[in-house]
């Protein structure tokens, strides 16, 4: 049993009184900085590597044996500003992440550790014990449903934008950390020149796709008409050439002018009225709210950030409607996921993404993907005419669907949901990575997608936001042309 005095309470932030096998090493409130300079009294020397033994990103959290995070960066500015603390690796709030976690040396105070190793989402994650002068060393193993796949996350935002105060460098290495191939930094009304900052990360494999949110609500003088990406542009844009135009379709047709190689995502579209279009226009799918949407090519369905707002008027299922309800007039829109993130660690990027089983930007263009916070869905629809996946077209009116759900074992999952022209008509219990046949007839053209849930929201690996993130992934859809005319109209 070891007893500590008030004046080492005064410094230390481990529990003292107890035994060394019980130590909380819980800050509370108190930040603990990278530099050691409070409450530091030894380093914990952690590794993480793939499965060929090499050094791999990761994302580290301590937890108090009690379960709480311990903080591990300062954090300044309105939203959050990590610390460098050394090459490639940047430590924030109550996280560091690392480009490659190779002998990456965190601080501690006192007492044992859960260290929670994390690489996003489509890896296995290892929470182990440990203390001041302990070496961690451990691999983080793929989840097999993601094996061949291109997750990216086309909703981040960085210092350029003038509600974030993060670092572009910052920035990058935590979407490294999380496990991301495509990052697309879309800041209001601002592109930033990221070319420097992509030097922080080395020789990484992440793409970087330049991006603009545009922002009627905060132009010189305001106009309610939602948000919407510009995808893929090129450094010299200027946003003030789309100032003052509106309405909607009218934006939209001179972003597409303007840049026409760019994909247009129409973001958190039940946010509020000013930051969010069918909020402002209350949604219906009418045929003169359709017209404004001709240039559209993606509708941000699930938003990361959604759950910090005090609404649940835009959470994903309520969006899922207004979807479903965009589908089932022939207008296709393939759906995409993104965090919308403005932070580091509390909001990380790629909570949720998007993923493709090819080029990333064809792939989502096309709607070959699925959006997730967790699990990874393959979808196949078997017909007499072939094999088709998300972004296909399928012929005639009996079809078998093959469905395979999996995830890392920390993301909660239950059950799978298939659903036609916006109706439940099938549901199962999934069992992790084992496939399901569901046979389906249809009397007229339809689409079918798949929804994967779990039985309980995710856990810190997702963030701090102010409500937990679900368990959920959902398919872009496969159409199906019953009467073999051409033409998919439900």
């Amino acid at each position: 049993m070891r007893w500590c005095s008030a004046a080492l309470l005064v410094l230390l932030f481990g529990a003292c009184g107890g035994d060394d096998d019980s130590a909380s090493g819980d800050s509370g409130s108190r930040d603990t900085a990278v530099d050691g300079s409070v409450g530091v009294v030894g380093r914990i020397e952690i590794t993480a590597r793939d499965e060929a033994r090499r050094p791999s990103p990761c994302r580290v959290r301590l937890l108090s044996r009690a379960g709480s995070p311990v903080r591990l960066g300062r954090v300044t500015g309105s939203t959050e500003v990590g610390e460098l603390i050394g090459e490639g690796a940047v430590a924030a709030f109550d996280a560091v992440s690392a480009v490659a976690c190779d002998g990456l040396e965190v601080p501690v105070g006192f007492g044992n550790y859960d260290v929670v190793i994390t690489r996003g989402l489509a890896f296995e994650s290892v929470t182990t014990t440990a203390r001041a002068g302990d070496v961690v060393d451990v691999t983080l193993a793929p989840v097999p449903g993601f094996a061949e796949l291109t997750c990216g996350d086309l909703h981040v935002h960085s210092a350029p934008s003038f509600d974030s105060d993060v670092p572009m460098e910052q920035r990058l290495i935590g979407a490294v950390a999380e496990g991301l191939a495509v990052v697309a930094p879309t800041d209001h009304d601002a592109v930033g020149d990221w070319t420097t900052a992509r030097d922080v990360i080395g020789d990484a494999p992440l793409e970087v796709l330049l991006g603009n949110e545009i922002t009627p609500d905060h132009w010189d003088t305001p106009i309610e008409l939602g948000h919407v990406n510009m995808i893929g542009l090129p450094l010299a844009f200027d946003p003030r050439d789309l100032a003052m135009r509106g309405p909607l379709g009218d934006v939209l047709e001179g972003a597409r002018d303007i840049a026409p190689g760019a994909l247009l995502q129409l973001n958190h579209p039940r946010w509020n009225r000013w930051n969010g279009w069918f909020a402002h226009i209350d949604f219906e799918a009418s045929a003169a709210q359709l017209e404004e949407l001709v240039q559209l090519d993606l509708l941000e369905v699930f938003n990361g950030h959604e759950l910090d707002n005090g609404s649940r008027d835009g959470d994903v299922d309520a969006v899922l409607l207004d979807w479903y309800a965009l589908l089932n007039t022939g207008r296709y829109i393939p759906a995409t996921g993104n965090s919308d993130t403005h932070r580091l660690s509390r909001s990380p990027a790629g909570w949720p993404r998007t993923c493709t089983r090819g080029r990333f930007v064809d792939a989502v263009f096309a709607g070959e993907s699925f959006v997730t916070s967790g699990p990874s869905v393959s979808m196949r629809l078997v017909s007499a005419d072939g094999e088709r996946r998300p972004g296909g077209i399928a012929q005639g009116r009996e079809h078998t669907l093959r469905v395979t759900v999996d995830a890392a074992a920390f993301v909660p999952l239950e059950s799978a949901d298939v659903v036609i022209n916006g109706e439940l008509i099938d549901s199962f219990l999934v069992t992790r990575g084992v496939e399901v046949e569901v046979p389906i007839t249809v009397e007229g053209d339809s689409w079918v997608v798949v929804v994967a849930r779990g039985d309980a929201p995710l856990g810190p690996e997702a963030g701090g936001h102010a409500r937990p993130m679900p368990s959920i992934a959902f398919t872009n859809p496969i159409r199906i042309d019953a009467d073999m005319d051409g033409v998919v109209v439900p």
